[in-house]
C-alpha cells in the first residue's frame, strides 16, 4: 500500500502573503497574485513529490524545520544532455 504524501515544504510570497504547500505529490500551487501580475512577473509557485521540491519565482520565503520563514539558498539545476 502506498505511503500517503506529506508535504515538507511550505512556501510564502512576500507579494501577496500567501502561504500555501503541494497538498499532494506532484501538485503544482500557486500564490494569489500569480495570475493577476499586471507586468507579468508572476508570484510564486511551488511542485512538490517525495523525491523533489521545485520552487518558482523570485521574491517568496519558505518555512524551516523551526517553524520560521527564510529567503532559500537557491540552487540551479539542468537535466543532464
Amino acid at each position: 500500500m502506498a505511503k500517503e504524501f506529506e508535504h515538507k515544504t511550505e512556501m510564502r510570497c512576500n507579494k501577496c502573503g500567501s502561504v500555501f504547500w503541494s497538498r499532494y505529490s506532484g501538485e503544482f500551487r500557486v500564490c494569489a497574485c500569480w495570475h493577476t501580475s499586471p507586468n507579468g512577473d508572476g508570484g510564486c509557485a511551488i511542485d512538490e513529490t517525495e523525491h523533489y521540491c521545485r520552487w518558482i519565482g523570485s521574491d517568496f520565503e519558505i518555512r524551516n524545520t523551526k517553524g520560521e520563514f527564510h529567503v532559500p539558498k537557491l540552487v540551479a539545476l539542468r537535466e543532464k544532455d
